[in-house]
């Protein structure tokens, strides 16, 4: 997969995870999304590189509870590696189903910063919460 084509694939799933909604009443009806009177191109969705639209996804994910317990995503960035190390669902600050993940800067970022590091993270807890809600 390109790097443009996943950094819009990523973006759309943390889009409709924070509410976003396909708006069909445009011709590019499988591209453009509407949030409460916002609208965007999936190719304008700015999760990837802004901290403004990343952190509200960072709070809405630690204020998440599955079946009463609360899901805390640990992240661990260090040169080219980002790394969830005590990555999972919590229930009275005991961990009580760990997750453990590695991303590496592979074939899309070299080095990897935080932002790239924070956003890789945000994706693949997406991932595996939309699992977990299956």
């Amino acid at each position: 997969m390109k790097y443009k084509d996943y950094m819009i694939e990523s973006n759309v799933l943390i889009a409709i995870f924070m509410g976003w909604e396909l708006d069909n009443s445009f011709p590019d009806k499988d591209k453009v999304y509407r949030n409460k009177g916002s609208l965007e191109l999936d190719s304008t969705l700015k999760y990837h590189k802004s901290w403004d639209w990343l952190m509200p996804v960072v709070d809405k994910i630690e204020s998440l509870k599955i079946d009463g317990k609360i899901v805390i995503p640990y992240i661990t960035i260090q040169g080219f590696f980002c790394g969830v190390n005590k990555w999972g669902v919590y229930k009275n600050d005991e961990l009580v189903e760990p997750i453990k993940t590695w991303i590496t800067g592979g074939d899309f970022i070299e080095p990897i910063s935080k932002i790239d590091g924070v956003f890789h993270t945000v994706v693949e807890f997406i991932k595996w919460y939309n699992k977990q809600k299956l």
